[in-house]
């Protein structure tokens, strides 16, 4: 009696499947929005199967994520090495930052999400995210490549924040100045340089007196009234 064919599945073929299926959904749905059945569905998968694998739909969002935190931190981490601390180590992790967000907007999609329905975006991975920042921002402060007067981690906390506003706005802010949408990657270039120079070089000229005309000493900005 011949027997019927029977399809062998790859389990890592599957899962990253499945995976693939979870990210597309999580990023046009957000995570309420997404059901198994969906994510099974873009799959071509039976929905057992996906709780087979991952278990649970938080699970499924969190092993989407983390994929994206590991890439980020296999970049990132190399260089911030006790003995690797300079003078161009912030620019570099900046830098790394900006590109990496940049090339893989989904992320940014589940983020947003994320915060839209209250939730954390990094799940687990959020300490893992942030915590190896923190020594190194505070050993760059401390050898002097950092002012002593600001907590250390608020310059790469703003940095990141002008990186996310320009990738999330970046296209509104082409119309609005009638700039090419279609020259995406010059645009960025040309902020990421522009911010750079604001963070590291400022970008108001001191000319020793306030905006107001008022003799600000030590600063460009106007004294308090």
């Amino acid at each position: 009696m011949a027997r019927g064919n029977t399809q062998v599945r790859n389990p890592e073929t599957t899962r990253a499947g499945i995976l693939e299926a979870a990210e597309a959904s999580f990023t046009t749905k957000g995570f309420a929005g997404t059901s198994m059945r969906d994510i099974a569905g873009a799959a071509g998968v039976h929905q057992s199967l996906i709780h087979h694998y991952f278990g649970t739909k938080q699970a499924l969002w969190q092993a989407v994520v983390e994929r994206y935190v590991e890439a980020y931190l296999d970049r990132q981490l190399p260089h911030l090495e006790d003995g690797k601390l300079d003078a161009a180590t912030l620019p570099r992790a900046l830098e790394i930052e900006f590109k990496f967000w940049r090339d893989n907007p989904n992320l940014l999609r589940l983020q947003n999400w994320a915060l839209l329905e209250g939730g954390n975006p990094f799940g687990e991975k959020r300490d893992a995210l942030y915590a190896p920042f923190i020594p190194v921002m505070q050993a760059l402060q401390k050898a002097g490549f950092i002012r002593a007067d600001i907590e250390p981690f608020h310059a790469l906390v703003m940095a990141a924040a002008s990186v996310g506003f320009w990738l999330q706005n970046r296209d509104e802010i082409a119309a609005a100045l009638h700039h090419d949408p279609a020259a995406a990657k010059a645009m960025d270039d040309r902020f990421f340089a522009d911010m750079m120079k604001i963070l590291f070089d400022g970008g108001i000229v001191d000319r020793g007196e306030g905006l107001d005309g008022k003799s600000a000493p030590g600063s460009s900005l106007p004294l308090a009234e």
